[in-house]
């Protein structure tokens, strides 16, 4: 889903110090900024709710009711009045960026500002894509994702805490191989087949058992 926010992006300043009463206070020096983006996403998180399109409702309903998130922000930075004709060519082509302000400080404070509103806490984001650019129209874009869980059945879940992905992969690969085998013959009496033929499977055999027998002993369990 989609929130933009009109203006010059802001980046996040530390918090500031007063002495009161003989007392050290911290002070959030942004409060006011910050509570002015939140109502612009509250706003906006409204809007989604009210909207006739039922994909927006959806999509709105999915910030409130998912716990991972994919988090996209995009910071839209004034162009220096300062700029010649050169310099404003190569901003608007994205040949340079701006440097006077760190990307991480712009994300810190938007991402502040999206706690409670967009998700229940910055701490369930787990990926995020952000860049600063020069533009005509100084305004910050964040598109929040909630990522789907995958719902899985409660025994699946505790067969998998026994094995990582890669492990289940190679798990996999090695059973191919007996699958593979050449089973031509095998419904005969021993004799007739080759011996390399149950060589190469019994060997297959006890390398599999000796990898994962324990494995499938603590899933048989279950």
């Amino acid at each position: 889903m989609r929130f933009i926010i009109p203006g010059i992006p802001y980046a996040m300043q530390r918090n500031r110090h007063k002495l009161l009463n003989g007392k050290v206070w911290n002070y959030n020096p942004q409060k006011r900024e910050q509570d002015a983006v939140r109502i612009q996403l509250i706003a906006q998180i409204r809007e989604a709710f009210d909207s006739l399109d039922h994909k927006i409702n959806v999509k709105a309903s999915n910030l409130i009711y998912n716990h991972r998130f994919h988090v996209e922000i995009y910071f839209g930075i004034p162009i220096p009045q300062s700029f010649n004709q050169g310099d404003l060519n190569d901003s608007l082509w994205n040949f340079s960026f701006p440097t006077q302000k760190d990307i991480d400080n712009y994300v810190k404070f938007y991402l502040d500002c999206g706690n409670e509103i967009l998700f229940p806490d910055d701490s369930f984001i787990s990926s995020i894509y952000a860049k600063k650019y020069y533009t005509k129209t100084p305004q910050t874009i964040i598109i929040v994702e909630p990522i789907r869980n995958l719902n899985l059945h409660e025994m699946s879940l505790q067969i998998l805490k026994y094995i990582a992905p890669e492990q289940l992969l190679e798990l996999v690969e090695d059973a191919k191989k007996i699958a593979e085998l050449d089973t031509n013959g095998l419904e005969e009496t021993p004799v007739v087949v080759e011996r390399l033929q149950l060589d190469t499977s019994a060997l297959l055999l006890k390398n599999f058992a000796d990898k994962y027998s324990e494995l499938l002993r603590k899933i048989k369990k279950l």
